[in-house]
């Protein structure tokens, strides 16, 4: 349950180690988490809850719907920072990011 001084960011990484270890350092920096596996459940966690303020993006999400997608989606809700995360830095993944 998270209070009014914790912060709710929603973070969107496939990769269960590498969620659970954000997740973890995100809770003990005082923030409050909620996480998704993929961009599908990122966007329709979004629309249930106006409280997040912030969007922790993984672009690279396996199958289906890429971040960039997700956060376009994200986006078209409400004005929200996300922020992307990924180990690529391929042009192409940097200019989707951009986009």
């Amino acid at each position: 349950m998270n209070t009014e001084q914790e912060k709710k960011i929603l973070l969107v990484e496939d990769e269960a180690v590498a969620a659970a270890a954000t997740a973890s350092l995100l809770k003990k920096s005082g923030f409050y988490v909620v996480t998704a596996p993929d961009g599908e459940k990122a966007v329709a966690l979004f629309r249930e809850d106006a409280s997040i303020e912030l969007v922790l993006m993984d672009m690279d999400l396996g199958a289906g719907m890429n971040g960039s997608d997700a956060a376009e989606l994200i986006l078209k809700v409400r004005d929200v920072p996300v922020v992307f995360l990924t180990a690529h830095s391929e042009e192409e993944t940097v200019n989707r990011a951009k986009a």
